[in-house]
């Protein structure tokens, strides 16, 4: 049976964060909110490791430009277990919400 989840996190600048790590597959849904008034540039990886085994591939978005009060949303990413919703920022005021269901 699916069972439905909700990661939020407030990203720190130019810190990647780990926002949702799956436990077993499952579907997500990724937003990026800019609160800010000024421009930012945005990254999201799905990483199948710990955080230091980042790998070039793992980047679904990268330094994606974000506009003042701008969104970025991905729809539909399927994860396997272990893997890890990972996003940076550029600089603070930056929110993000991965929304899905774990099998």
């Amino acid at each position: 049976m699916a069972t439905a989840f909700r990661s939020v996190a407030a990203l720190a600048a130019t810190w990647l964060t780990s926002v949702h790590t799956f436990t077993t597959a499952g579907t997500c849904n990724i937003s990026i909110c800019n609160r800010s008034s000024t421009d930012a540039t945005v990254r999201i990886a799905i990483i199948d490791g710990a955080l230091g085994a980042l790998a070039n591939e793992d980047w679904i978005e990268y330094d994606t430009q974000l506009t003042p009060n701008g969104i970025v949303e991905r729809t539909g990413i399927v994860c396997e277990a272990a893997e890890q919703v990972c996003v940076y920022a550029s600089t603070a005021n930056i929110s993000v919400r991965v929304h899905g269901w774990e099998e």
